[in-house]
């Protein structure tokens, strides 16, 4: 009986030296910054920047444009009754970024930041104090969806342009200069083609107007002027021109 009761004794001891501590220590590690804020000079003291809470518990981050190349910050609650900054020694800042600099005086102060480029604070939560480091926010330009313009023209045609100008009058050279951009041959047939960046041209006329082509070149006559409103301009435009000028859009 002895044997069994030390025997548990043993495993009792054994298990206070694994799991269970350490993810009591854990738990313990983690606070809460729910209400908090960025304030500083890149938000005027306001609370435009709460801090959002990550996908892991204590986790958290905020965002801002830098305009100026140095801010003074603190972390803060809307009233100021909580504040985190070095002063108070509640809070480590750190980077990797080059040329940035991290200092106190009574408020943070961050030095070095480039002008234009967007920052965030990376924070991580403990339960009296945080520790935030400094990155960049890589912005990703959004994909250029290229739009065609592909026009298939009487047989007898071996070379094509496309030329644009807005019906308004406001822009007459929006597709180059006359006779206007060469439209490229695709294959063998008297199928050509072009990209044509939609947005572009609409940033050249009001959305009352609209687009006019003329489609020229070798071994077919000039056809009408082919009218494309703006509502049509928003992806792939196919055109076939007649020999007898008249035309067909899609």
């Amino acid at each position: 009986m002895k044997k069994i009761i030390y025997t548990l004794l043993v495993a009792v001891l054994a298990l206070s030296f694994m799991g269970c501590p350490s993810v009591y220590k854990d738990l313990e590690a983690v606070g809460s910054l729910d209400g908090i804020y960025l304030r500083g000079g890149m938000n005027s003291w306001t609370t435009d920047n709460p801090l959002v809470a990550g996908e892991s518990v204590g986790l958290y981050s905020v965002e801002f444009e830098a305009k100026e190349a140095t801010y003074e910050f603190k972390f803060a609650d809307e009233g100021w009754g909580v504040e985190y900054c070095q002063a108070k020694g509640n809070t480590t800042l750190t980077t990797a970024l080059a040329g940035i600099t991290f200092s106190s005086v009574g408020n943070d102060k961050v030095e070095g930041l480039t002008v234009g480029k967007t920052y965030k604070f990376d924070i991580i939560a403990y339960p009296t104090s945080i520790a935030a480091t400094l990155v960049e926010v890589v912005v990703e330009e959004p994909a250029v969806v290229s739009t065609y313009l592909t026009v298939t023209l009487p047989d007898a045609a071996s070379e094509a342009n496309v030329y644009a100008w807005s019906s308004d009058g406001s822009d007459t050279d929006l597709f180059g200069s006359w006779p206007g951009v060469p439209l490229t041959r695709a294959g063998k047939s008297n199928v050509f083609y072009t990209v044509i960046d939609w947005d572009t041209l609409k940033t050249a006329i009001p959305e009352t107007s609209s687009i006019n082509l003329i489609i020229n070149g070798v071994g077919f006559d000039q056809s009408n002027d082919i009218n494309v409103t703006y509502a049509k301009m928003t992806g792939d435009l196919t055109l076939t021109v007649n020999a007898d000028k008249t035309f067909e859009i899609k």
